[in-house]
């Protein structure tokens, strides 16, 4: 890594973005509607970026320069992953100890107490601690997005890997180890033209605008010549975007 100190800004995550176009580059997307709410997106984006720097406290603010946060609210948009990692009702760690303590503690209370009203009444009452868990999963899951709590974690190496839609990838938590855990299958694994296999993994459903706006590339274009400058990328990107989106 570079550390932010070293450097008056990083290189960006995703050079191609669209906040990094500049004006006579963005003005290819015009001829589309979408192209034009593309537009308005990122001039949203930017303005909601330098506010939430305009309010940093004081301390924060000292530390990093606009640019560099700016370049840290980039990095987070286009590398972080978003999903239920442990952060709803209760974390992960809490619905594996808590029903196994309870069904030991419940089972120890009647065995030695066999017959005593008490002693049910406890064991009730951990066989609820048992079941709560799996009412909470349920109601988070059935809950919708007013109820669900979506975390976003930064994972190196992981975040390196290109996006495909046909990629059959899932990243999960594993709070006994505290560690992430990426599976892939086969259409993960795909053979270049130069012979060697690349990893692609799934970044959930992205439409153009999110893609460019974000990340700075469109799904399924033809491969492009090597060296390309920046203006022929993004001359490409926009060309593609409007015969996609007209």
């Amino acid at each position: 890594g570079v550390p932010l100190d070293s450097v008056a800004v990083p290189p960006p995550t995703a050079p191609d973005a669209l906040r990094h176009w500049t004006p006579q580059q963005k003005a290819r997307l015009q001829p589309s509607r979408k192209g034009e709410r593309l537009l308005k997106r990122e001039k949203s984006q930017m303005r909601l970026w330098n506010d939430l720097y305009d309010d940093l406290p004081p301390e924060d603010a000292s530390i990093m320069s606009r640019e560099q946060f700016l370049w840290a609210m980039e990095a987070v948009n286009s590398r972080a992953f978003k999903g239920n990692f442990g952060g709803g009702l209760l974390n992960q760690l809490q619905r594996l100890t808590i029903p196994i303590i309870a069904a030991a503690f419940g089972a120890i209370v009647l065995l030695t107490n066999p017959g005593d009203a008490t002693a049910e009444l406890i064991a009730q009452v951990c066989t609820l601690a048992v079941l709560a868990p799996a009412i909470l999963s349920l109601a988070e899951e059935t809950g919708g997005t007013a109820n669900a709590k979506a975390d976003a974690v930064l994972l190196p190496y992981i975040d390196s890997a290109n996006h495909s839609d046909d990629a059959d990838s899932n990243i999960e938590y594993d709070p006994v180890n505290g560690i992430f855990i990426l599976d892939i299958g086969k259409k993960c694994k795909v053979l270049e033209d130069d012979g060697r296999t690349q990893l692609y993994i799934n970044y959930g459903k992205r439409t153009d605008m999110n893609l460019l706006l974000d990340y700075g590339f469109l799904t399924n274009m033809s491969a492009a010549k090597k060296n390309l400058s920046d203006d022929e990328r993004r001359a490409r990107l926009a060309k593609e975007f409007v015969r996609r989106n007209s």
